[in-house]
């Protein structure tokens, strides 16, 4: 072999190994998890998976000239789901909660004898909605409205929850956002009661055993408008419930740390996304 050429085969062994060098940290970078890959199904959703739906506001207003009943409701509907069926099926969950609220209205009006009424005094429905936690497959929504019939004193403010599953796509009763469904009622209860106590320095003890011992009885009656945030638990007493009307809607938040161990893991999972 010549000087020469034994040179150029030198120059190439070079050439390769330093390409060889610089090539090696590309494929390594490639061949890396990223760090929410490497977490697992149970310890959090990445970020790939976790799609958020999107929630749209849609509204309708409705004025019934016969029986006199005004309609200005709005709620919301799911848009932008990877899962068309699981999103088709959750808004017709939503829309008929928020139906079977507006019939319940009517099926009340019906009752009234308008005539009697003096003036044009008309029967009213408002509503408004809130999401309390919105996650790939978990949504916790809150629908605050006004009813007033004609002739009443005041409007009938409440508070209604739907907590929705979407990857199972079933409604979740209060008790089903519990790891052992048996715990969920005693425990709302304590924690309500002492919450409430804190508010309510002024309350007397008429008031404290009459309404607030009732209202927080570990009864299903009691917790069933309970909304999962990324805060903890908000359990909803809506007036009349633990204190007089002029009191207004009592929210109670019970905090994660609260809560350590205690919720389904639908609800687990929930927060994990949400941190």
């Amino acid at each position: 072999m010549g000087q020469q050429t034994k040179i150029l085969l030198f120059i190439s062994g070079i050439i390769v190994g330093a390409g060889a060098v610089a090539i090696a940290p590309l494929f390594m970078q490639q061949e890396k998890p990223s760090d929410t890959e490497q977490v697992s199904p149970s310890e959090g959703v990445s970020a790939k998976e976790a799609i958020l739906p999107t929630l749209i506001n849609t509204s309708y207003k409705d004025e019934d000239t016969t029986t006199r009943i005004i309609l200005d409701v709005s709620y919301p509907t799911i848009s932008g789901s990877t899962n068309p069926e699981t999103e088709a099926s959750a808004n017709k969950v939503i829309k008929k909660f928020i139906n079977d609220i507006v019939q319940d209205l009517k099926s009340e009006e019906e009752g009234i004898d308008m005539d009697g009424i003096q003036g044009n005094i008309e029967s009213t429905l408002s509503m408004t909605w809130e999401p309390m936690i919105v996650t790939s497959e978990f949504i916790s929504l809150r629908f605050d409205y006004s009813a007033y019939s004609a002739g009443a004193a005041h409007p009938n403010n409440m508070s209604r929850v739907l907590n929705y599953d979407l990857a199972k796509g079933r409604i979740l009763g209060t008790r089903d956002l519990f790891a052992t469904p048996e715990e969920a009622l005693p425990f709302l209860s304590v924690a309500s009661r002492k919450a409430l106590k804190k508010e309510m320095l002024d309350i007397s003890k008429e008031e404290w055993d009459t309404q607030v011992l009732s209202g927080t009885e570990p009864i299903a009656e009691n917790f069933k408008e309970v909304a999962l945030t990324k805060e903890g638990l908000v359990v909803i007493f809506n007036p009349y419930q633990v204190a007089p009307y002029a009191r207004g809607t009592q929210d109670i938040l019970i905090g994660k740390n609260e809560l350590t161990e205690k919720l389904a893991i639908e609800a687990q999972n929930a927060l994990r996304e949400v941190r």
